[in-house]
C-alpha cells in the first residue's frame, strides 16, 4: 500500500462516515481530472472511498492497519 487510505482524504482514524464522505467530495471536487486535476489522484480518492465508505470493509481495513502497526512495533522493540 502506498499511502493509508486515511491520508488520502485527510480523515482521522476516528471520522465519522459523514466526515468521510464530505472529505472524499471537497478532495474529489479538487482534484478531478474533468477539472484540471490529477487523475491519479482522483484514483486514489475513489480507492480510498471504496473502503471507508464501506463500514465493513472499513472495519477490514482498520483491523490490518492495527494489526501491521503491532507488528512494526514488535520490530522495533525486539
Amino acid at each position: 500500500m502506498a499511502e493509508d487510505h486515511y491520508d488520502v482524504p485527510e480523515v482521522s482514524r476516528k471520522a465519522s462516515p459523514d466526515m468521510v464522505r464530505k472529505a472524499y467530495r471537497i478532495q474529489l471536487a479538487t482534484h478531478h481530472p474533468d477539472r484540471g486535476g490529477d487523475a491519479v489522484r482522483a484514483q486514489m480518492i475513489n480507492e480510498a472511498f471504496c473502503v471507508l465508505g464501506d463500514p465493513v470493509k472499513r472495519r477490514a481495513y482498520d483491523d490490518e492497519l492495527t494489526e501491521r502497526e503491532t507488528k512494526r512495533r514488535a520490530r522495533q522493540t525486539s
